[in-house]
């Protein structure tokens, strides 16, 4: 007799449910603050799910992770003796596509969860590539809100990578107005600064969070500039925002000429998924979209 198959189930979105065939289960666990599940799944290898939503995948998170990372690095003008900040420390896949470059000096990494941080430095060498352990970086663990207002540290890029944007209390009306974690990290830029975040799916019909998430965050900066790629695991668009107060380059002008130069001058090692030509792929959208984008920053 066959043995009943084992699926998860992808609950992001509220009127659709993705079921993925489960080879093992690695670990299933709850830690103070949520459930956390690695899972060797039949088409995406190992992966995490946090509260039955899907992160990583062995099989693809390089594509996520180096869209989060490497537009923001290759737009920021300083090249040497970069200050980072990553919100968000999880498996370490967003310190490992950081430390790719040669001109990353310091980077401080924050999260709220020590243990499951502590359960991915063991369990998934693979994703991290020993990027905890290397001298640039210093781990923090507490509130990214508390860490924000405690520090007087200027960063050159705030990468959040941070789960769900609800954390903040966005997630309705009354405690957006009460948030003021993007003015703290607006406050933490230095000149010239970038902030870039993960957001919501950003799809050709399915946006709608995105758009509201983005009209509360763009009050703070005063360049807002969307983006978004395809990630399997996913199975949608997934869209995310770079932003600052007094950024020299908007990604949407921008020839091929002057991003193959761009990436070249950075040095970033080992890119999978970013080139010339891909990176200017992820700033283009069908006009439907580009009309729902529009603000009085983006043309």
């Amino acid at each position: 007799m066959k043995k009943n198959k084992i699926w998860a189930y992808d609950r992001y979105s509220r009127n659709q449910v993705i079921k993925h065939g489960v080879k093992k289960v690695l670990i299933k666990t709850k830690t103070k603050f949520q459930e956390i599940e690695i899972l060797d799944l039949f088409n995406f290898g190992v992966s995490i799910f946090m509260d039955k939503i899907p992160q990583s995948s062995s099989i693809d998170e390089w594509i996520y992770h180096e869209c989060l990372v490497h537009p923001a690095m290759s737009f920021i003008k300083k090249k040497k003796e970069l200050k980072i900040l990553v919100l968000g420390t999880g498996e370490g896949a967003t310190l490992r596509e950081v430390l790719k470059y040669p001109g990353v000096d310091k980077v401080v990494s924050v999260d709220i969860d020590k243990e499951a941080v502590e359960i991915f430095k063991e369990k998934l060498p693979f994703m991290h590539k020993n990027s905890f352990y290397d001298k640039r970086v210093d781990l923090v663990y507490g509130n990214a809100v508390d860490f924000l207002g405690q520090i007087d540290k200027k960063f050159d890029i705030i990468i959040s990578d941070i789960t769900s944007q609800d954390h903040f209390g966005l997630g309705s009306d009354i405690n957006r107005e009460k948030s003021n974690f993007y003015e703290l990290v607006g406050k933490r830029l230095k000149r010239g600064g970038v902030f870039v975040l993960h957001v919501e799916e950003l799809g050709d019909i399915n946006f709608d969070k995105y758009l509201n998430f983005k009209s509360v965050v763009d009050n703070f900066f005063n360049f807002s500039y969307s983006y978004r790629v395809l990630v399997p695991f996913f199975m949608r668009y997934w869209g995310f925002l770079i932003l600052s107060n007094d950024l020299a380059i908007n990604p949407f002008e921008m020839k091929i000429e002057k991003v193959t130069r761009l990436i070249e001058e950075r040095k970033a090692k080992s890119l999978r998924y970013i080139n010339p030509r891909t990176l200017l792929a992820l700033f283009s959208f069908p006009e439907e979209i580009k009309k729902k984008l529009a603000t009085r920053y983006v043309v």
